[in-house]
């Protein structure tokens, strides 16, 4: 099994990186907001190839406001693509330390999972081979493997 992630944190770092994640939530704007999946799902999605049409359809509006439907708010329209290009760089930003904590925290997980199917299977194959103490060893480990639900019979 080769061994792709090999790193140690301290409880001091882990602090110190949380209070400065703290420290960021605190300077974020007030008022902003949490989507379940099924209300992002119906949204529809601004992105890069439709920036250039939402400011064309919003200099449009302003210029010749007879193509400027009664109910938009033009100024409002403007506060939200201000939010949204703040947001974006935000989120750019962001990506560059989200991607290699989620990266590593997946490599991690699985390296440690895959370590423990051996233990599992191992346990499991001792038991059946009748090795002192295997037995309950496999029997509490069956108990937690994921996706099982009977105890193995002693």
């Amino acid at each position: 099994m080769q061994n792709l992630i090999s790193i140690t944190v301290d409880t001091q770092l882990e602090k110190a990186i949380i209070e400065k994640i703290n420290e960021l939530k605190a300077m974020l704007p007030q008022g902003l907001i949490t989507l379940t999946d099924a209300e992002k799902s119906v949204l529809p999605k601004m992105g890069d190839k439709s920036l250039g049409f939402v400011e064309k359809c919003l200099d449009a509006a302003t210029s010749n406001p007879a193509v400027c439907p009664s109910f938009v708010d033009l100024e409002e329209s403007r506060k939200d693509l201000d939010m949204f290009m703040f947001l974006n760089r935000v989120q750019r930003a962001l990506a560059q330390v989200n991607g290699p904590i989620n990266d590593s925290a997946t490599l991690a997980g699985s390296e440690a999972y895959a370590a423990s199917l051996s233990v599992y299977n191992l346990s499991k194959d001792a038991a059946r081979r009748g090795v002192p103490g295997a037995k309950s060893i496999y029997a509490d480990l069956s108990n937690r493997f994921p996706g099982r639900s009977k105890a193995v019979k002693e």
